[in-house]
């Protein structure tokens, strides 16, 4: 193919000078709008974060339907199954313990306190919006 500079043809460099000039090809005449790219941007970063924010509602809702219904009657390996392995875990001083799961980014996540008595039973758990 050999350099087009050669075969007598101009070459588009991309700088706004050849778009000046008219020494880009016909295609790229017009270099891009920065700010309709801009907002293309911002646009596809909203719903991105949008549809994000939505995912962790849901999984948040799942999640509480979950423990609503297996308090004083999940144990602790039926919770892992489901909820997996939490976050942090404390041995409470009547020989249970909390676990906590902590779901979200760190401005934006929900912690989930869920206490489990000696026979490793769910007694109560409780949500939080803020970490």
């Amino acid at each position: 193919m050999g350099d087009p500079r050669k075969a007598g043809r101009e070459v588009c460099t991309g700088n706004p000078g050849d778009f000046d000039s008219g020494r880009c090809c016909s295609d790229l005449t017009h270099p891009p709008d920065r700010r309709a790219v801009t907002r293309v941007r911002a646009r596809a970063t909203i719903w991105v974060l949008s549809l994000g924010l939505l995912m962790l509602q849901s999984c948040a809702g799942w999640r509480a339907g979950y423990l609503s219904g297996a308090v004083d009657q999940a144990t602790r390996q039926d919770v892992i199954a489901r909820l997996g392995s939490p976050a942090f875990t404390e041995d409470l001083v009547d020989g249970g313990t909390a676990w906590i799961y902590v779901i979200g980014p760190p401005k934006e996540c929900e912690k989930s306190i869920l206490v489990f008595d000696r026979d490793h039973i769910l007694r109560n758990w409780r949500q939080e919006e803020s970490c």
